[in-house]
C-alpha cells in the first residue's frame, strides 16, 4: 500500500493490517455473492453483482512490516488461521417453527401461515431483524420444507411447520443494514420560539406557529420597548424556550423569574415550578416569582419556559440559587443544552 497522504506511519500500518485481515477472511471463509438482473421488454434494465466476506480470523505472532518495491510503499505479512470452532460458527444452521393462522380462503391462509412460520423461525434466531422489512428477512431461510400443515379439526385455524437452513454469512451481511440509533447532537442554550399575539391579548392560550426561531444562550432579557426578535412586534408577543438543564449538585434549588407586564410558566422534568400566567401582566414594576425544587446532581432535566408580554418595556429573566449559595444568579449558558436540528 502507498503511504502517501497518510498523516503518520501508525495510521498507514493500521489501515494496511485491516486490509490484510480482510483478505485472510475471504481466503479462509470464501465469499458471499449477491447478484440482481432485471430484464424488461427484452432489454436489460438493471444488472449488478455484490461480493461480501465475513468470518473470524486469528493472528499468530506480530505483523511484519516491510518496505515495498516501489517508492513510498509499505507491505505487511501476517500469519492468519481459523479454528474448527470458528468454522462451525459459519456453517449452515437448521431452523424450524410451527405456527397457526385463521381467516380467509384456503389458498390465502396457507400462504400467509407459511410466510409467518418462516419469519418467526428467523426472528427467533435473530430478534434484531424485526427492524428490517420482512421482504429482506424471508429469503434468508433456504431449502424450506413445510410439514404438519392443515386445518385444525372443527376450527378455522390453519397450521404449518416451516423447516429450512440459514447461512450465517448472509445474516452477518444483513446485520450491517440495521440502522443504529442516531447519536444525538446538542448545542449550548435553549431553543427559543417567538410568536406574534393578537393585539390586547391578556392571557394567550396555545401559542400560534412561531414567527422566529433561534438558540438563546440564557434567559436574561430586557427589551426596553424594543422587539425581542426579527418579525416580532414589541408588544403582544410570546416566547417559548425548551431544552435541557444540567444539575451538578444534589439539593434544593430556588428557581426564580423576573418579568414585567408579562406572564410566565416554568417547568423542570415536567413538574410545574412557576405558574404566573395572569398575575404579573398588570404590574408596572418587576414581578418576581420563585419556588423551591429538589433536584439530583449529575443529571440533565427537560426544561420548558413559556412567556407572554402585553405592552411597555419587556423583561424576562430566570435565576437560580444553588444549594449552599446565598444569592441568586442568572442560570448560565453552560447549564443549558438543546438538541441540534
Amino acid at each position: 500500500m502507498s503511504v502517501f497522504g497518510k498523516n503518520n506511519p501508525n495510521e498507514a500500518k493500521d489501515e494496511l493490517l485491516a486490509l490484510a485481515k480482510r483478505d485472510a477472511v475471504e481466503e479462509l471463509f470464501g465469499s458471499y455473492v449477491k447478484s440482481l438482473t432485471k430484464v424488461k421488454n427484452f432489454s436489460l434494465q438493471q444488472d449488478y453483482v455484490e461480493t461480501y466476506s465475513a468470518g473470524l480470523v486469528r493472528i499468530k505472532g506480530n505483523p511484519k512490516y516491510t518496505q515495498g518495491k516501489n517508492f513510498g510503499e509499505m507491505c505487511v505479512q501476517i500469519n492468519a488461521f481459523v479454528t474448527e470452532k470458528d468454522l462451525e460458527k459459519m456453517q449452515p444452521k437448521k431452523l424450524s417453527k410451527k405456527t397457526c393462522e385463521f381467516g380467509g380462503d384456503a389458498k390465502t391462509i396457507k400462504k400467509r401461515t407459511e410466510e409467518k412460520a418462516k419469519l418467526e423461525a428467523l426472528l427467533d434466531y435473530a430478534p434484531n431483524f424485526k427492524e428490517l422489512p420482512s421482504s429482506k428477512v424471508l429469503p434468508l431461510l433456504r431449502e424450506v420444507t413445510f410439514s404438519d400443515n392443515g386445518f385444525v379439526p372443527e376450527t378455522s385455524y390453519y397450521c404449518t411447520k416451516a423447516t429450512g437452513l440459514i447461512y450465517p454469512i448472509e445474516l452477518t451481511v444483513l446485520q450491517a443494514e440495521i440502522k443504529k440509533p442516531a447519536v444525538k447532537q446538542y448545542v449550548q442554550g435553549l431553543k427559543g420560539e417567538y410568536f406574534n399575539l393578537p393585539p390586547f391579548s391578556k392571557s394567550p392560550g396555545d401559542f400560534p406557529e412561531p414567527s422566529f426561531k433561534r438558540i438563546d444562550k440564557a434567559i436574561n432579557f430586557e427589551w426596553w420597548d424594543n422587539a425581542p426578535a426579527p418579525n416580532i412586534s414589541a408588544d403582544y408577543f410570546g416566547a417559548k424556550w425548551t431544552g435541557m438543564i444540567h444539575i451538578t449538585t444534589t439539593g434544593t434549588y430556588l428557581i426564580n423569574s423576573s418579568v414585567s407586564y408579562s406572564g410566565i410558566k416554568l417547568s423542570i422534568d415536567n413538574n410545574s415550578v412557576i405558574e404566573s400566567w395572569n398575575n404579573c401582566h398588570n404590574q408596572s414594576d418587576y414581578c418576581s416569582i420563585g419556588a423551591n425544587l429538589y433536584l439530583e446532581g449529575n443529571k440533565w432535566y427537560p426544561i420548558t419556559i413559556e412567556f407572554f408580554h402585553v405592552s411597555h418595556s419587556a423583561r424576562a429573566k430566570v435565576f437560580w440559587r444553588k444549594p449552599g449559595d446565598s444569592s441568586l444568579e442568572i442560570i448560565p449558558t453552560t447549564h443549558f443544552r438543546t438538541e441540534k436540528e
